[in-house]
């Protein structure tokens, strides 16, 4: 239960770290990877997190 409320509030919040990121492997797919690469690893949601994520809506789907 906790997850989940971790999960939405994460998403809907102001700065939210799943929305950047969901908005740049959209538009802008090389990036992240360049960035991560480069060392800047903060902006971007937690890789397995994410992945945890977007399974979890694609099931619920």
């Amino acid at each position: 239960m906790t997850f989940f409320l971790e999960f939405f509030a994460g998403i809907f919040s102001y700065d939210s770290r799943m929305r950047r990121t969901l908005s740049t492997l959209i538009f802008r797919p090389g990036k992240i990877t360049k960035d991560y690469v480069n060392g800047m690893r903060t902006q971007y949601a937690n890789p397995f997190r994410f992945f945890l994520s977007i399974s979890i809506i694609f099931f619920i789907v």
